[in-house]
């Protein structure tokens, strides 16, 4: 089953599988909010490579207008700077990988349905002995019923 929520989360990871950070391509298997249990899959991510990506979309407001909604949408990047700096890690510091999340995700449109993401901020939300930093876009689209036929 489609819906907005879902094709926009579905449309960020997707975007965030194309990451290349400093010249070599850095599979970051982002996991998105719909998809089940969030902690154990991150958990599998940080204990592999030392990383892990989370798409939200935590707040969702009205929109400019009375038949638009205005979403927020969360990446948090986690690392376990020690596992990520170990030979089996990714060995890129989560701060470099932010940066090429915010090159890709520059002046891009999800979809039709959706407007082009807006940067509104990253936050160091933990420092020890996680690194946690959450970086936040908002978009809008019109609020539609598609109907089953």
């Amino acid at each position: 089953m489609s819906s907005l929520f879902r094709d926009l989360q579905t449309a960020v990871r997707d975007r965030l599988k194309s990451v290349s950070a400093y010249g070599g391509p850095l599979d970051l298997s982002p996991v998105i909010e719909i998809e089940g249990d969030l902690d154990a899959q991150i958990e599998r991510r940080i204990a592999a490579t030392g990383l892990g990506l989370m798409v939200l979309t935590p707040k969702i407001e009205p929109g400019p207008a009375h038949d638009q909604i205005t979403v927020s949408v969360v990446l948090d990047l986690i690392e376990n700077p020690v596992q990520n700096q170990d030979p089996s890690g990714s060995r890129m510091p989560a701060l470099e990988i932010l940066e090429s999340i915010l090159a890709v995700l520059l002046d891009w449109q999800p979809s039709e349905a959706w407007s082009t993401l807006e940067f509104t901020g990253c936050e160091l939300l933990q420092s020890t002995p996680t690194i946690v930093r959450e970086a936040t876009w908002r978009t809008t689209a019109l609020l539609t019923l598609n109907p089953t036929t």
